[in-house]
């Protein structure tokens, strides 16, 4: 089993920590990618990264996603 942290946003990234000894797997800045004059998260570079640190199964980790700024629990 291995925990993705997620810091969400054009400037976050993705790591991947595994359980059973704490260590770094794998890590990326978030993918972006350019839509008309804005960069926006390229959704499916974050899919195919999660799959394959995950062995293509999304249920294999844990996830822990940052609470963006200025937003209420």
């Amino acid at each position: 089993m291995i925990t993705i942290g997620i810091d969400n946003g054009i400037s976050g990234g993705l790591v991947a920590i595994s359980n059973h000894h704490g260590l770094i797997i794998g890590m990326i800045p978030m993918p972006s990618t350019k839509y008309k004059s804005r960069n926006e998260v390229n959704v499916r570079a974050v899919h195919l990264w999660l799959s394959e640190i995950t062995g293509g199964n999304l249920s294999n980790a844990d996830y822990v996603i940052e609470e963006p700024n200025n937003s209420r629990t």
